[in-house]
Order: structure tokens, then C-alpha cells, then sequence
């Protein structure tokens, strides 16, 4: 079924006023990231109760067109709206949506700070000095968090310390009440 165009009038810059028609409408949308464009003037529109989805190759910007639609990723350029809001009041929609990106958040075989800077390069939105604070309040909370298993694991040997010696003072006890009434009885 071939895909049918409709005139819509300005509500929100290029979105029309029957934006709310519409589970999905795009105008223009564009993503750059340094000097590449990974999505460049994409126009959807996908109306309510419509099954869709993205098909292409590797780096033909399905993903970071999800991104965009789910307030993860600014638009460089171009307008859209989910469920009738603004792509940059995304928190008015996300609670009536679902999604699973595919793709690694973090990569294994990097370090964290490594892992900050590639996020960094790829939202071009965080300066060396935002990654340093990153990075800070993380180390802060792992030390934070290492020293809270530290002293849960001292408490825990505390206790088993203390219940061996006391189940030796009962066993001793129990010995001893035993013997006191052999020497009675004899």
C-alpha cells in the first residue's frame, strides 16, 4: 500500500495541527555529528495505530533516529513529534512508550573513562572537563559503594566470630555441667 502524503497546517515549527493524528511525524529531521551526517532531513509520518518499522543497512541512522524520536539524541535540525508532543518535551510521551535500542551502551574491552569520551564524541555535547567530573562522582560512588561492602563484610565475620565463641562457651558449658554430674554421681 503505497504511502499517502497529507497537508498538514504549522502548530510547531514544520509540524502541522493535526500533529496529534499522528503516532510518529517528522519534518526535516537531521542529525550531524561532527562533520557526519548520520540522519539528514528525514520526513515520517507515521499515523496512530500503524504497524512500522525501520529497515537499511549499517549507518543508515535507524538507531539514532530512535534516539532522536526518544529525547536521548538533539536534533541538529528538522522538527517531530510523538503521540501529538514535541520531540523536545520528550517526558510529556515516554511514559506511553516502549523501546529497545539495539547496540552497546558500553563497550567491554574500554575503560570507563574511555567508554565517557566515546559517548562525549558521539552527542558532541560534553567538554574534557564534564568527563572529569563524570568520572569523579563515579569514582565517588564506587569508593562509596566498595567501602559499604567492606563494612558489611566486617560486621558479617563480627557475628560469626561471635557466634562460634559463643556456641564454644555453650559446648564448654554443656561439657562442664556434664562432668559436674558424673562427679555427683559418683
Amino acid at each position: 500500500m503505497p504511502s499517502q502524503a497529507i497537508a498538514v497546517e504549522p502548530v510547531t515549527p514544520g509540524i502541522g495541527s493535526d500533529v496529534a493524528s499522528y503516532a510518529v511525524l517528522t519534518k526535516g529531521l537531521t542529525k550531524l555529528f561532527a562533520k557526519r551526517t548520520a540522519v539528514d532531513r528525514l520526513s515520517l509520518e507515521i499515523p496512530r495505530g500503524c504497524i512500522s518499522g525501520f529497515v537499511g543497512p549499517n549507518g543508515a541512522g535507524k538507531t539514532t533516529t530512535l534516539r532522536m524520536l526518544l529525547g536521548l539524541v538533539r536534533p541538529s535540525a528538522g522538527d517531530g513529534a510523538v503521540l501529538g508532543h514535541p520531540l523536545s518535551d520528550a517526558p510529556r510521551y515516554l511514559r506511553r512508550v516502549g523501546a529497545l535500542i539495539e547496540g552497546p551502551t558500553f563497550y567491554p574491552t574500554l575503560t570507563g573513562r574511555a567508554n565517557l569520551e566515546v559517548l562525549a564524541r558521539r552527542d558532541d555535547e560534553r567538554d574534557a572537563a564534564d568527563l572529569d567530573a563524570i568520572a569523579g562522582r563515579l569514582r565517588a560512588s564506587a569508593d562509596a559503594k566498595r567501602r559499604q561492602a567492606d563494612r558489611l563484610a566486617e560486621e558479617a565475620a563480627f557475628a560469626a566470630r561471635e557466634a562460634t565463641a559463643a556456641e564454644q562457651a555453650a559446648d564448654a558449658a554443656e561439657k562442664a555441667a556434664g562432668d559436674a554430674h558424673l562427679a555427683l554421681d559418683s
